[in-house]
């Protein structure tokens, strides 16, 4: 490849007729060949000895003189990398025009990550990836010298640096639940690859019980949405719910997976899933999960099974299912659309999960008292208890490890779940 300015004087050496490099494997050491041009610039005959360069990403690494229209062969050493080498031959009017050449040297450098993957697991996040095995030039390449690091976005904390494996835990606390992301850049020396960019997970401190969700604000910030069949055809945010839309093709694979609730042992737990149709005939089916991850492969619990959903966007119905976990920790709430092939669109409008719970009956607790009263919650003969005070959509509005004998929230109107030692009861707050 070379180029030819023409903004030059006549009497200066036209442009050398080849530039041939040759260097064996990842060498840095070779030569540069170049035929010295015959001619001026202007097309007059150029006579006796000339002088060249050879030049590097424009500086000069070589020069000599030699007569005119001969070849000649230089040594020349370069560094590990991406270079453009050129040659010009001079005469008392001046430099020449240049040949270029452009050249990969040496062992090459990785290319990018080609698949990050990351889920969340107890105390924080897993990261694995696929090992780079070639180089971003397609040339000679040693997987040996890659080294990986991996950053958290959007708060941009870094996790790992220098990893020689393909996976890292993320035990860095994220206390804020949130929708996360890895980026992860393959390193040889001071060279860096381009990020490669993992799926998003939701991190952060679990959701509390009751919790309720209504999709008509538009926000699936905190939802985990997979297309397990990769149709193209999946759920998303609409003005009357979240919305699986159809596909011609394909029966319906596609999971809305809530973000994490925690959830105690042994308590059964009520979840409402309220679906709709768009219009009849166009029938639609869900069904509802519930797994320790936000992933398809975990939603291992049917608590609602596939049901036919119809009567239309005006007339929503109620799914009621109930779960009761073998142990404590945080499970996610899968949505799953199951429609068959060429129908229309299957909504979401609400989802709940409450807690079926009569009261406050721990033992050392029976005298306890909740009241609700103007903007205020009063919890009398706590007598050291854990209490927690939580809306319906999940947070935690008060808590004490151990409350004192009359224990006082100031609240705004609205409906709460106390929890007392364990044990909750509904409170209404005018």
């Amino acid at each position: 490849v070379f180029s030819k300015t023409p903004v030059f004087a006549a009497g200066v050496p036209e442009i050398p007729a080849n530039l041939v490099l040759a260097y064996s494997g990842v060498s840095l050491n070779g030569t540069a060949t170049l035929t010295l041009p015959s001619a001026t610039y202007g097309g007059a005959a150029l006579s006796g000895d000339v002088d060249y360069e050879v030049l590097v990403a424009g500086t000069v690494k070589a020069t000599g003189k030699a007569a005119a229209g001969s070849t000649v062969t230089v040594n020349l050493a370069v560094e590990r990398g991406e270079h453009t080498v050129s040659a010009r031959a001079k005469n008392v009017a001046g430099a020449g025009p240049e040949y270029y050449c452009a050249q990969y040297f040496g062992t090459d450098v990785p290319s990018a990550v080609a698949k990050v993957e990351a889920s969340r697991v107890k105390g924080g996040a897993s990261v694995k990836w696929d090992a780079v095995t070639t180089g971003a030039h397609g040339v000679t390449f040693d997987p040996a010298n890659v080294t990986y690091n991996v950053v958290r976005y959007p708060d941009e904390v870094a996790v790992a640096t220098g990893v020689k494996g393909t996976e890292c835990a993320d035990n860095n606390t994220v206390t804020d639940l949130g929708s996360y992301y890895y980026e992860v850049v393959a390193v040889d020396g001071t060279y860096k690859a381009a990020p490669a960019k993992s799926n998003s997970v939701v991190l952060g401190k679990a959701l509390q019980v009751p919790y309720s969700k209504t999709f008509s604000d538009g926000d699936l910030s905190l939802y985990t949405i997979i297309d397990a069949n990769g149709d193209g055809s999946t759920w998303s945010k609409d003005a009357r719910g979240a919305r699986y839309l159809f596909n011609n093709d394909n029966a319906a694979d596609d999971w809305l997976i809530a973000p994490p609730i925690s959830m105690e042992a042994g308590v059964k737990y009520t979840i409402t899933a309220q679906f709709a149709n768009a219009m009849d005939p166009y029938y639609e089916k869900a069904e509802v999960k519930v797994g320790q991850n936000a992933s398809a492969d975990a939603m291992t619990k049917s608590v609602i099974p596939a049901t036919t959903i119809d009567g239309g966007y005006r007339s929503p119905i109620d799914l009621v299912g109930y779960f009761t976990p073998a142990t404590a920790g945080d499970y996610f709430v899968g949505l799953h659309a199951v429609s068959d092939a060429g129908n229309l669109y299957l909504y979401c409008y609400k989802l709940d999960v409450t807690a079926s719970s009569t009261g406050i009956t721990a033992a050392g607790l029976k005298a306890a008292v909740v009241k609700g009263g103007k903007g205020v919650i009063t919890v009398d003969n706590a007598e050291g208890a854990p209490v927690a005070i939580v809306a319906t959509d999940g947070r935690v509005i008060e808590k004490s490890a151990a409350a004192p004998a009359q224990f006082t929230a100031e609240v705004p109107a609205g409906i709460y779940v106390v929890t007392v030692n364990g044990k909750a009861v509904k409170v209404a707050v005018k």
